[in-house]
């Protein structure tokens, strides 16, 4: 784990306190020698950087940023993508004859991003069982509202006062509606 990705709260232990418990790890209780122990410990992790450094180094060479992708491969035809930019994390751009453009303002980037990876799906793609579930309730509240529709306009042609069915109706519409705005605040 590198150092920028433990917490901040995470304490680390200085390259010797490592060398010092790899020793006592190492040490023969037997035979115990600080000097030749260190000597052992200190080697291994002379080895195990030299390591992380070539793991990095080819890391590097191959171009395997995790999920950023170098920027040109990034499409210029409009799309928009998702760049890092210094002191905000990242921005969503799309590429036009000028240059990329950040697309919260339309302004040129002022300096080129380096890598670029797709946006993300958006949740409600990720829970059809969620958009099933509204389109449903859409449906339930159109009839209601239609049902209540066609009480009025049968008072209205006939000239009636409004009886105690369509006050029924009426009521059970307005309740149906004002939960669905709560449902629909909640979301």
């Amino acid at each position: 784990m590198t150092h920028e990705q433990k917490p901040e709260s995470a304490e680390f232990r200085t390259r010797e306190a490592q060398v010092a418990d790899l020793a006592f790890e190492i040490s023969d209780w037997k035979s115990y020698d600080d000097n030749e122990d260190i000597t052992i410990a200190r080697a291994h992790a002379e080895e195990f950087e030299a390591r992380g450094a070539a793991e990095q180094r080819r890391k590097d060479a191959e171009g395997d940023y995790g999920d950023w992708l170098p920027i040109d491969r990034a499409p210029k035809d409009g799309t928009t993508i998702l760049v890092p930019v210094k002191h905000i994390g990242a921005d969503v751009v799309l590429w036009d004859l000028n240059g990329w453009r950040e697309t919260t303002n339309m302004l040129l980037m002022r300096d080129p991003p380096t890598h670029w990876m797709p946006l993300p799906s958006f949740p409600s793609e990720d829970r059809p069982a969620n958009v099933a579930a509204l389109e449903a309730r859409v449906k339930e509240l159109e009839g209601a509202l239609r049902d209540l529709a066609d009480a009025i306009r049968t008072v209205m042609a006939t000239g009636m006062r409004p009886g105690i069915d369509l006050l029924r109706k009426e009521l059970c519409a307005r309740s149906m509606l004002r939960a669905a705005l709560c449902e629909g605040d909640k979301a």
